[in-house]
Formats: structure tokens, sequence, C-alpha cells
């Protein structure tokens, strides 16, 4: 059986050795609805990336202080450094006007991850953009595919949510 937080507040020993009150982790979310628009889609080519998502319920998205982490496929190839100011986000989840970053993302060329501070506030449940500028340098992958996707996270929504399959 699950011990619940009721338990813990309400046990005459417990709860004033706790303070009164425990802290329940709650379950781990995800962003839903992610889908990926690279342009050109040549294989091979350096592309402007548009990934759109909506953040839970619970995932509200505050700017210069939550992060997005985006994991491309495989074969995709990152560069080892890209300037902020072509990592973009807009909270209206078109990208029509998005703001640049101010702060270098994180990349791993191994695990093909880019991880970086939004720009715009973003609400719960709300469509979200972001736009890899194509002189992030964003490689496709060398060889064409139907069956590629990426994954999202953000530090609200810690699940990663996997795109629909782009080409």
């Amino acid at each position: 059986p699950r011990l619940t937080e009721a338990f813990f507040q309400g046990n005459s020993v417990l709860g004033p050795l706790l303070g009164g009150t425990v802290q329940v982790s709650g379950v781990a979310t995800s962003v839903s609805g992610v889908t990926v628009t690279p342009s050109p889609t040549t294989a091979g080519a350096i592309a402007q990336y548009e990934i759109v998502f909506t953040p839970s319920a619970s995932g509200a998205l505050t700017a210069d202080v939550d992060k997005v982490t985006v994991t491309f496929p495989a074969g995709t190839t990152l560069p080892a450094t890209v300037e902020a100011g072509n990592v973009l986000t807009d909270s209206a989840g078109s990208c029509a006007s998005p703001t640049a970053g101010t702060v270098a993302p994180t990349i791993d060329t191994a695990t093909r991850t880019i991880s970086f501070f939004v720009k715009e506030n973003g609400a719960a449940s709300a469509l979200y953009c972001v736009r890899f500028a194509t002189a992030a340098g964003v490689r496709n992958p060398s060889i064409a595919t139907t069956t590629a996707a990426v994954a999202v996270s953000t530090t609200k929504d810690t699940v990663q949510a996997t795109s629909s399959n782009y080409t």
C-alpha cells in the first residue's frame, strides 16, 4: 500500500516530526502535439527547424527561467556551438514573431540534443513555437527518410514527447 500525504499530515507522531506538512512529488508530465517543420527538407542540407508543441496544464513556461530540450533523430548533425540569437521562441505558437535567445544553448553533439532558455512566457496548455534559424547549423539527416522525429521536454514537462514523423 502507498502512504499518502494525508496520512503523514494526519499522523499524530509523524506529522509534527515532519513540520505538519509533507511534499509529495507529483506525476511527471510531458508536452503534447509536437510537430516539426524543417526547411529545406533536402537530405544533408543545413535547415531551419520550427518545432511547435503544447505544454501540459502544469507546464507554463517562464522567460529566462525555463528551458526546452530538443533531441534530434539519428543522422542529424548539430554544430558544437550555436549563437544564442539563432534559437528563437514564440508564445503565439506560430513562430510569426519569435524572440531571439540571449544565452547560448547547451549542445550535446553525441546525443543530438540542444537545451536553451525560453525568451517568451508561455501559457500552460497553449501552443509554443521554437525556431532554430538556418544559421544555427542544424543539418538534416544525410539519408532521406519519412520516419524522422524529434523529442521535446521542458523544465516543467520533464518526460520527453516525440513529434509526429517529418521528412
